[in-house]
């Protein structure tokens, strides 16, 4: 008896000792992001804000990526004053989206300098110029939860009525309410369960309900078909009112 005890351990112990080498890999791809170094070098500590005259300026600005040798942006100039709606056409890979990653303070560029409100972004803590900033990317990413607290991402202590409202600017609410739980569906990772149209008017309400001065457009409409297109810009319209727009 107590040698056919002694062996019951032994084998639930090579039986998980299989599993090391996922449990392994697993921990090896945890630590490599949890060591990545801070690609932010210069981080500030003023609050930076918006209030009249240029809203967004660049200065000569100069960007390479990590291990690349050609410049993603050479000398780039250009200044957007509060209020009005600019855009950036170019052919892919001309570092249109680079622009709004560097305004979002994601990478710290080569020279020249960015302003916000006429103030260098680098005297602002990385969280600053973003507080400043609603974003509808081009890939909407939305999370394995409820479409209530995706669109919360953008306010955190907004109420449901807030959300609601938010929704309906957006053009959202119709499809939302015809979910099976409405505002409270989980809408599977990355938004699985529902359109293309219907992932960019959520970033329209999650934009719409932050209610940044800034507002960024990143070929928000690129791959929807004709009706998700006109309703997204219709969503988009009642968005930009009153608001600085960089579309790209």
């Amino acid at each position: 008896i107590m040698t056919g005890a002694l062996f019951r351990p032994v084998n639930e112990f090579l039986t998980i000792s299989t599993q090391f080498g996922i449990i392994f890999a697993a921990a090896q791809r945890v630590f490599k992001i949890l060591n990545t170094p801070v690609p932010v070098k210069s981080p500030g500590t003023e609050t930076l804000s918006i209030n009249n005259g240029e809203a967004l300026s660049f200065k000569n600005v100069w960007f390479t990526y990590p291990g690349e040798k050609e410049h993603a942006l050479k000398g780039v100039t250009f200044s957007i004053n509060k209020g009005e709606s600019v855009a950036l056409a170019g052919p892919s890979g001309s570092g249109k989206s680079t622009i709004t990653a560097l305004v979002q303070r994601f990478w710290e560029w080569d020279k020249g300098d960015i302003l916000l409100g006429g103030t260098s972004i680098r005297k602002g803590s990385p969280g600053s110029p973003r507080s400043l900033i609603s974003i509808v990317p081009q890939d909407v990413y939305l999370f394995n939860e409820s479409i209530i607290d995706n669109l919360k991402l953008g306010a955190p202590g907004a109420s449901e009525e807030e959300v609601i409202a938010a929704a309906k600017t957006a053009m959202a609410d119709e499809f939302i309410n015809r979910m099976p739980e409405g505002y409270h569906t989980v809408v599977g990772e990355r938004g699985v369960r529902l359109s293309g149209g219907e992932k960019q008017r959520l970033a329209v309400a999650r934009a719409l309900l932050k209610d940044a001065p800034l507002l960024i457009l990143d070929e928000a409409s690129s791959s929807l078909d004709s009706y998700n297109e006109h309703h997204l810009n219709m969503a988009l319209e009642n968005i930009k009112k009153g608001k600085t727009t960089l579309v790209i």
